[in-house]
């Protein structure tokens, strides 16, 4: 292995578009708009050895000249794989999704993209890394025929979304062993996939396992709570190389420091404040407040602005139990 205690970053940045990024089947970012967009996720808690895909899923955006939705073709995307040994600076490029829209071919007379026309689609992407093996050689990924390091050709297709979608997958030796989500069981349909009638059922009764949440932080029972996120806390304490017990010290100081804090109420927790997600793979299902699928539904909001304190928690059904993961 050429790390031995490798730290994962997708590194974003993107123009005149919207998306949701995810990696298997899990969401690091979520951006709507057609604003610019720099930014950088850790990834080792979504990360699994062997193999891995990372997928951009492009959004239909509101134009505001013709205030019709689709996808722009002034738009361009870099989400970009960087791997470091923990505790250094030295970050090593691993691959890189690389998206012009401009060679999108479109229906005639039309701002839907064609799907037919795979080689134009795929000229879209032709900058991303190529498929092949890489060795490490002075912090750089070299092509190697025998490296331990495979990037598979970047594909595309229409996605669940209703836009393109972008996949790359991605072979790495990862230090750790099997998150348990990815051992649970599988959610019966996307929200994507549900009707009105059936997100706002499943929203409403998903409520319940947050409502126990809520209920231990509100009366600060901290040691019962540390029982339903024993998971989370040891799989973060993992994936970034924490001593065990960091990752429960340093969310229990953030809740506990609010809790203190009177001008910071904990939010009462209502059916019409939250809306349920499944991620992507169907493992992980939560919560969340807000118009934005990432906004965690536990907040203590700040009582003269609409500043809010969020924390958001993820769950999977393992053996037959609704446990939070992340």
């Amino acid at each position: 292995m050429s790390f031995k205690q490798p730290f994962y970053t997708l590194k974003i940045s993107s123009q005149n578009c919207g998306f949701q990024i995810t990696v298997n089947g899990c969401t690091v970012e979520n951006h709507k708009e057609n604003t610019p967009l720099t930014i950088e996720h850790p990834i080792n808690q979504w990360l699994k050895n062997g193999d891995n895909e990372i997928a951009v899923h492009f959004l239909n955006t509101r134009n505001p000249v013709d205030r019709k939705k689709y996808l722009a073709s002034n738009c361009k995307l870099n989400c970009t794989l960087q791997v470091k040994e923990h505790g250094t600076d030295i970050e090593t490029h691993a691959s890189t999704i690389a998206f012009n829209g401009a060679a999108l071919p479109r229906v005639l007379d039309s701002v839907k993209i064609d799907y037919n026309q795979e080689d134009k689609i795929n000229d879209t992407f032709k900058a991303s890394t190529s498929m092949g093996n890489y060795t490490l050689s002075n912090n750089q990924y070299i092509t190697d025929r025998n490296g331990e390091l495979f990037i598979d050709e970047t594909k595309a297709q229409l996605g669940p979304r209703k836009c393109l979608l972008l996949t790359q997958n991605i072979t790495l030796q990862i230090p750790f062993a099997e998150w348990a989500f990815f051992s649970g069981d599988d959610a019966e349909k996307l929200e994507q996939e549900m009707t009105d009638e059936e997100w706002e059922k499943n929203s409403d009764e998903f409520l319940i396992h947050y409502q126990k949440l809520w209920d231990l932080i509100n009366t600060e029972n901290f040691d019962e709570l540390s029982k339903h996120l024993q998971i989370r806390f040891n799989e973060y304490d993992q994936a970034f190389y924490r001593t065990p017990g960091d990752s429960e010290k340093q969310l229990f100081h953030s809740l506990k420091s609010a809790m203190a804090d009177k001008d910071w109420p904990l939010k009462p927790l209502k059916p019409e404040d939250g809306g349920i997600s499944v991620s992507f793979n169907k493992k992980i299902t939560w919560l969340h407040g807000g118009n934005d699928i990432l906004d965690g539904l536990i907040c203590f909001e700040h009582t003269s602005s609409d500043l809010a304190k969020i924390f958001a928690f993820y769950f999977s059904k393992i053996n037959g139990e609704w446990v939070v993961v992340r």
